[in-house]
């Protein structure tokens, strides 16, 4: 059987074909002649010349008898090759001739189920066909409690009607694919969760550290990073003031400005309570200053009316690293010091390191 295991939305496809080695007991004789079908190849031991010591009617019995087993034998090589030959043909699709082709079998296409998870997984079948040449193919929907995922196929190369052992293992098969993938996405849905900050979506303070060490053990020496740290100011009296359900809101749009003004390669996160960064790859000398500052124009644009809050400010911190030696938590500690700076001297500002 080959097994092909593919997505509901594409067409990739994964194929393992085997053919089984058929080995013959082995025959007298058989050996002496050196080629693919011999079990001793060219190693064979030569037959050993007849001696004179017996009688000459018993000597030419012996030679009759070799020639006879040789003659068996490639007769039985020539057979051998003609079946494989003839297996390749069909396998290509050339249409069998003279008898051959009343008795050969038409290849068969099944789905299992029914309705719609049968129709997709019969289109899938039909791409995988099409796209790995296969006529015998047997197909299964892959089904988890978040509903239809892909489909199962087998191919082979046969052209004999799938048995219902078939029909069962392959039920089974894809009964525990599809409870395998639905692990994995609960696994990766888990990941996600960890590194993601609940109310903003924004990557949380793990993410960013996982992000930021992983980035320094990748950087090479013309690689540039800059960081940005930034702070809401007078949050806690915002708070005191409305309420925590409006600050919520309020960083909530924070966050949305600050990830409407960064590249979409940059790294933004919420690494504390009123308080975000944003990792910056690759930026040119005055990019993080400008970036910093359409950060802080976009917060103090933000229309917070609805929530009946007067508008907001931000101060920011940029530090862009000083070389490709420079570690990450430097780099971080730096732009850090930057943002204290723009909060004492007034708020509402970008500070450079």
């Amino acid at each position: 059987l080959e097994p092909a295991f593919v997505g509901a939305a594409g067409a990739a496809a994964v194929a393992v074909e085997s053919r089984p080695l058929v080995r013959r007991a082995p025959a007298p004789g058989r050996d002496a002649i050196p080629g693919p079908f011999a079990d001793a190849g060219l190693f064979a031991e030569p037959a050993r010349p007849a001696t004179r010591s017996g009688p000459p009617s018993a000597a030419r019995h012996s030679g009759q008898s070799s020639f006879a087993m040789r003659s068996s034998t490639v007769r039985h090589a020539a057979g051998r090759a003609l079946a494989e030959g003839w297996a390749l043909l069909r396998d290509l699709g050339v249409p069998a001739f003279g008898g051959a082709a009343r008795r050969s079998i038409a290849p068969v296409a099944e789905t299992l189920g029914t309705g719609h998870d049968a129709a997709v997984a019969e289109r899938v079948a039909e791409r995988v066909r099409s796209l790995f040449g296969l006529a015998q193919t047997l197909a299964a929907p892959l089904r988890t409690d978040q509903g239809l995922i892909g489909a199962i196929v087998l191919s082979r190369r046969d052209r004999e009607p799938w048995s219902n052992a078939e029909r069962r293992l392959l039920r089974g098969g894809a009964s525990e694919a599809a409870n395998a993938l639905a692990r994995a996405d609960s696994h990766r849905e888990a990941e996600a969760l960890a590194a993601t900050d609940p109310l903003t979506g924004l990557p949380n303070r793990r993410y960013f550290d996982e992000f930021c060490s992983l980035l320094a053990r990748r950087r090479r020496s013309g690689d540039a990073v800059a960081v940005l740290m930034i702070d809401i100011d007078k949050f806690k009296v915002l708070n005191d003031t409305y309420g925590h359900p409006v600050g919520d809101e309020v960083l909530k749009a924070v966050a949305g400005a600050i990830v409407a003004s960064v590249r979409d390669h940059d790294v933004p996160a919420r690494v504390g309570g009123e308080e975000f960064a944003v990792l910056l790859r690759n930026p040119g000398p005055e990019v993080a200053l400008e970036v910093g500052e359409r950060v802080r124009g976009s917060v103090r644009a933000l229309d917070l009316s609805g929530l009946r809050v007067p508008s907001v400010s931000v101060s920011v911190g940029v530090a862009n690293a000083l070389g490709p030696d420079e570690p990450m938590p430097a780099l971080v500690g730096r732009a850090d010091q930057a943002l204290l700076r723009a909060k004492r001297t007034g708020r509402d500002r970008v500070v450079a390191a």
